[in-house]
């Protein structure tokens, strides 16, 4: 999925953005991902990702891209803790004022976190929050490409839409670890 919101911010802020990434088996799509993140206007960011116990060779894709980028970390590696557990060790660990929760098989274009930095920008302690509409990238023929949600007046409240400022976060987080997601 891809965060389809236009350039509607100048590249000056200095905003640290935090993205916080749980991930499982991503394989397929964190090269995609992590590379999408490295070409965003907005350069001041970290991605803390924790891998929720894949199976594949997802931590040792992050691990590659961690030692050759320093605002990529991998903070927690191996064992199943679940969804809302994994994000709620990367908000522990996360610096940002403004805090991104972003999937493993999401991509951002370049100017994403721009936006997100110029709508939150502020009092990081405020209690702010965007969503945001995401594209679909899928291998089904049905879902590639899709706009969500659908309706133009419409807000998705979940996922790698949602951006908050430190504050609301601060409300927010843990999320209660008995959540089959986050």
């Amino acid at each position: 999925m891809s965060d389809v919101s236009g350039p509607q911010a100048g590249g000056g802020c200095t905003t640290l953005i935090s993205i916080l990434s749980p991930v499982h088996n991503e394989s397929k799509h964190i090269e995609e991902m992590i590379t999408s993140l490295q070409h965003q206007t907005h350069t001041n960011w970290e991605c803390v990702f924790v891998d929720d116990g894949s199976d594949d060779d997802t931590p040792e894709i992050i691990d590659a891209s961690a030692a050759l980028d320093k605002r990529i970390r991998l903070v927690h590696r191996g064992s199943r803790i679940g969804k809302s557990a994994a994000f709620n060790l990367a908000f522990r660990e996360a610096k940002g004022d403004v805090i991104v929760l972003l999937a493993g098989d999401d991509r951002l274009p370049p100017h994403s976190l721009e936006v997100r930095a110029a709508d939150l920008a502020g009092d990081p302690n405020d209690l702010n929050l965007a969503a945001y509409k995401l594209q679909a990238f899928s291998e089904d023929p049905r879902y590639d490409n899709m706009v969500l949600p659908r309706s133009p007046a419409a807000v998705s409240y979940s996922g790698g839409t949602l951006t908050m400022s430190r504050g609301l976060a601060r409300l927010l987080f843990p999320v209660p670890e008995s959540l089959p997601s986050e």
